[in-house]
């Protein structure tokens, strides 16, 4: 699935710097290596859920804007990034294409919601 949920929530930090307000990251220690290399002193904050991010079912890319991958508070704020600003396709708005890839291929079979019908069994919607 290319809209992803993250694990565990991000953390962002206190500083207002432009460069470096409202981005997320994924671990402390990526974020405490960020403020060591520009020099700069501010509180690491935790967001209260996971963030979403998009990755391109042909290449693997993710969605970034200035080499960053952007992390969205939503899936439908994730789909609506990916589409408006990234310019990125989806047929089916489970797989994701950025703008370099096709997204004209057939799906892969066996995708779809899996849905229990009765005692354990299912079916593939």
């Amino acid at each position: 699935m290319t809209l992803s949920r993250m694990e565990s929530p991000c953390l962002t930090t206190t500083c207002t710097d432009e460069w470096l307000e409202g981005l997320h990251f994924d671990t402390a220690a990526k974020a405490l290596a960020v403020l060591a290399d520009a020099h700069i002193e501010a509180e690491l904050v935790a967001l209260e859920a996971p963030c979403w991010t998009v990755i391109c079912d042909g290449c693997g890319e993710e969605l970034e804007d200035d080499e960053i991958r952007l992390h969205l508070p939503s899936a439908p704020d994730a789909e609506t990034v990916a589409r408006e600003v990234g310019g990125w396709t989806s047929p089916d708005g489970r797989r994701w294409f950025c703008d370099g890839c096709s997204a004209d291929e057939e799906p892969p079979t066996g995708l779809g919601r899996f849905t229990a019908v009765m005692d354990g069994q299912g079916t593939l919607l």
